[in-house]
């Protein structure tokens, strides 16, 4: 069998199984319980909804089938991190990769100075990111996640923007911008969280992104978008619009420029 038949196999079997125990009289009780808890009205108590007496995968096949029906926000807690990465893995065979976000634990020593991994950073600010769309997807958080505070996902989406070719703006400010998003500036991209400048070039490689962007303006506006390999620099395909997220979750102030200017700061980018 090749793979993209194994794929396919594979997914006919996950939707047999949600079929299946969506068929049973107990699912259906559960998703009309849910429902009702879905369209209380904002503000009063809920009494929840309480599943005991799962195993192995079935856990996971509900809490898809309520992600899918029920029309509530789902987190998943878990005690460790092996059980959230099974979680994760099983909610993603479930409802597919895009309706499931993994916030892992800081890479670091709690109240430390140190800066977690590329990786770790990315993930959960991607992750956060997408939790604030209209049907956010369900989120996996290890305990481990939860010593430290988050930003809302609001205020992350807030100060995420979306550039396309045509795109109006000074390179100067997209760069001001970027820093104040959390972006280090370089002379070349390399890695995650970083941005660089050279003339009307704009090099950036975000969270959420497989590959660096390129920006290249003519004057003031974006004539061309291309993803390149960071190893070679050389281009990888051509892009319509690029969504660009912060690089950290703690941001800077839109008018931080402003606020440093009694000190004799120079200009960010």
């Amino acid at each position: 069998m090749t793979p993209p038949e194994a794929r396919i196999a594979s997914e006919g079997l996950h939707a047999r199984l949600l079929e299946s125990v969506a068929a049973h009289p107990a699912t259906t009780r559960l998703l009309d319980r849910a429902k009702t808890e879905a369209a209380a009205p904002a503000g009063l108590p809920r009494a929840g909804v309480r599943v005991r007496g799962t195993a192995g995968s079935v856990a996971a096949i509900l809490t898809s089938l309520l992600a899918r029906e029920s029309g509530l926000p789902i987190a998943v807690l878990t005690p460790d991190l092996d059980r959230a990465e099974s979680w994760r893995d099983d909610l993603a065979a479930f409802l597919g990769p895009d309706r499931v976000v993994y916030l892992p634990p800081l890479d670091v020593v709690p109240w430390s100075h140190q800066t977690p991994t590329a990786p770790v950073r990315d993930e959960r600010l991607d992750g956060l990111a997408r939790l604030t769309g209209a049907a956010p997807p369900v989120a996996v958080i290890p305990a481990a996640a939860l010593h430290r505070l988050l930003p809302r996902p609001a205020a992350l989406r807030g100060r995420a923007f979306t550039v396309e070719r045509g795109w109006q703006g000074d390179p100067r400010e997209v760069l001001r911008r970027l820093v104040l998003l959390g972006y280090r500036p370089v002379s070349e991209v390399s890695e995650s969280g970083e941005i660089s400048r050279r003339g009307g070039i704009v090099d950036v490689h975000g969270p959420g992104m497989e590959e660096p962007v390129r920006l290249e303006f003519d004057g003031d506006e974006i004539a061309s978008l291309r993803s390149f390999d960071p190893a070679t620099q050389r281009s990888t395909g051509a892009l319509e619009s690029i969504r660009i997220v912060p690089a950290r979750e703690v941001l800077y102030a839109d008018d931080l420029e402003q606020r440093l200017r009694p000190f004799g700061r120079g200009a960010l980018a």
